[in-house]
């Protein structure tokens, strides 16, 4: 077993762990478009934080929608969507 193989296979568990489904379906593929294109780390990281909130604002989430959600994960998306004064990307 390769030390890429051992990374991935982490990655994969914490991304599950931390209930990321969208990073956890796009993050090889978009690597490799970043890697192509020339994106610096930070558009890569808000690309995959774009399809997270995507997913998390469908309407297909009902939980999201019915005001159930945890004191910590309403402060993450607060965060997410809100604009990042001095921010390059």
């Amino acid at each position: 077993m390769s030390c890429v193989t051992v990374v991935d296979e982490t990655l994969q568990l914490r991304l599950r762990a931390m209930h990321l489904p969208s990073f956890l379906d796009h993050h090889v593929e978009l690597a490799e478009r970043a890697a192509a294109e020339g994106w610096r780390h930070v558009r890569y990281l808000s690309e995959l934080v774009t399809l997270e909130a995507n997913d998390w604002a469908s309407p297909e989430i009902p939980y999201l929608n019915e005001g159930r959600l945890s004191a910590r994960i309403q402060h993450c998306l607060e965060l997410i969507w809100s604009p990042i004064p001095n921010a390059r990307v």
